[in-house]
């Protein structure tokens, strides 16, 4: 008989053995649930649990935090109380609500919960490889995919959490929850761990070859070299985007940006996308993030594309006197000829269906059209998780960071800017800081709407977050409640961890468009 120590991950209701990360150990005397060694013991079952964490790692893409952090970032808007929208971009900003009774909880409870459910069976698995389970199929390759793959959903895991919360748990499977209690690790530690398991992945995928199962990230059967370069892109988005501060930022939070353009001229050379199937895959920035009714493209995304001093207006304009206004641009992407034309990525869709009592700061004339192919098919398609623009403005960002050559510079940002946008090319031997401003408007644009917290996670680092606007988010009051620990948060004006005031001439001219010095 085993006494067995239990954790309920709330949301999954998944009763993991050995009592995973972070909820209170309950001694179970149950002599009908096995533990780990004996339960996992075919390459089937490694495979299964290994194979399946791609699906749990994505509950980020649907719903809770993905519209709260978009909103929040100020990438698209919306005043629906709904998914902590309204909450997370009321101006001025406010702390964020950690109680665990809090409507909106789950924009932290989902990530923290769903993610650590994806580590436990990775851990599992990757304990159950180092016991030999595998060792009978007498295929290497076999193994080495497993462990491959493993390792990368290790990275990827907990680099979310990294990028989220202040604090996590950063356990492998090494760690013997049978007989140790795991500690809290700060977020850059935990960070530090992440990159470790990437690292380890491209390792490992770059000394044997493999394909991995449709199935396990839906209909992209990676081969062992796009499995190494996506390790390396992650880890460069990873290293980028991890800085809470600008000076933090300045040195890619001690990573140093030489080391982010190495992993970044590794990695994909084209989009990473996953297959949406109208059930399980699908992502809330191409269902209600292009849903007219639902969100708007914010002003802060899309206004710096403005020619016509409209924009500079309304960021000068006291928030509760805001209104939407007509852009004025050359940049296709954003509108057509006139400013009521749809443009390639952007439409105009009028007047929004928010409550103006709300703030009609919250207002915007123009929605995100590019995926609007998602919501129109019910959930098909393919949806982006990591474009080729983005680790091109990464490796722009680190080269102007870096006094890198200007022609290069200049040629990773007019890739996106001349080929989709049809905007005039930057030059060669402008100022670095108007290289900066033209890396940040094309990143905002050509990885709008992708990747959960993407705007967010960049801006914090930028320095152009809303003033009050949480930089990191707290362990989840449910987690805090049951480890009999006080419940913290952070963010609000002057509260702790909360972006500092920006000017509005500031923001101006952080993302100008026409190329020019300041």
């Amino acid at each position: 008989m085993n006494t067995l120590r239990v954790t309920l991950i709330y949301g999954l209701g998944l009763l993991l053995i050995f009592g995973l990360i972070g909820c209170v150990d309950l001694d179970v005397e149950n002599p009908n649930q096995p533990d780990a060694e004996r339960a996992i013991t075919r390459a089937e079952d490694i495979e299964s649990l290994i194979g399946g964490s791609f699906l749990s790692y994505w509950g980020i893409q649907k719903t809770y935090p993905a519209p709260a952090l978009s909103v929040a970032a100020w990438e698209y808007t919306s005043s629906w109380g709904n998914f902590g929208m309204q909450d997370m971009g009321t101006m001025p900003r406010q702390s964020y609500n950690n109680s665990p009774s809090y409507t909106d909880r789950f924009i932290a409870q989902n990530p923290w919960y769903g993610l650590y459910g994806a580590i436990s069976g990775i851990n599992d698995a990757l304990a159950a490889i180092d016991r030999g389970a595998m060792d009978g199929l007498n295929n290497p390759a076999r193994v080495a995919r497993a462990r491959a793959f493993g390792k990368f959903m290790q990275g990827i895991s907990y680099g979310f959490l990294a990028l989220m919360f202040d604090q996590a748990f950063l356990v492998d499977e090494n760690f013997d929850l049978a007989n140790e209690t795991p500690e809290f690790a700060d977020y850059k530690a935990v960070m530090d761990g992440a990159i470790g398991f990437l690292e380890e992945a491209a390792q490992i995928s770059g000394n044997n070859a493999f394909q991995l199962p449709a199935s396990w990230i839906n209909e992209r059967p990676l081969t062992n070299q796009e499995l190494a370069a996506l390790s390396h892109s992650f880890i460069a988005r990873f290293m980028a985007m991890v800085s809470r501060t600008t000076e933090q930022r300045a040195n890619a939070h001690g990573y140093g940006w030489d080391r982010v353009l190495a992993h970044a001229e590794q990695g994909i050379t084209e989009d990473f996308t996953v297959e949406g199937d109208t059930e399980f895959w699908w992502f809330e920035y191409g269902w209600r993030g292009v849903h007219p009714v639902w969100t708007r493209a914010s002003y802060y995304t899309i206004g710096p594309a403005d020619q016509s001093g409209a924009y500079q207006t309304w960021l000068n304009t006291p928030p509760a006197d805001r209104q939407p206004f007509l852009i004025v641009t050359d940049d296709k992407r954003i509108t057509g000829d006139e400013p009521t034309d749809d443009g390639t990525d952007f439409w105009h869709w009028g007047n929004p269906a928010f409550n103006p009592v709300r703030g009609t700061y919250f207002f915007s004339f123009y929605g995100n059209g590019r995926y609007y192919y998602h919501l129109a098919t019910g959930a098909a398609g393919p949806m982006p998780h990591l474009m080729k623009a983005e680790l091109d403005m990464i490796k722009a960002e680190a080269l102007i960071r870096t006094n890198g050559s200007k022609d290069r510079i200049a040629e990773l940002i007019n890739i996106t800017r001349v080929g989709r946008g049809e905007l005039e090319a930057l030059a060669n031997n402008l100022d670095y800081s108007v290289y900066m401003q033209q890396m940040m408007y094309e990143k905002n644009i050509e990885a709008a709407w992708t990747y959960c917290g993407r705007a967010y996670f960049d801006r914090r680092g930028w320095g152009t977050l809303v003033s009050g606007t949480p930089l990191h988010f707290p362990v989840p009051g449910f987690e805090l409640e049951i480890l009999l620990q006080p419940i913290y948060t952070f963010g609000g004006v002057g509260g702790d961890a909360a972006a500092p005031k920006v000017q509005a001439q500031s923001l101006q001219e952080s993302m100008r468009i026409d190329g020019s010095p300041r």
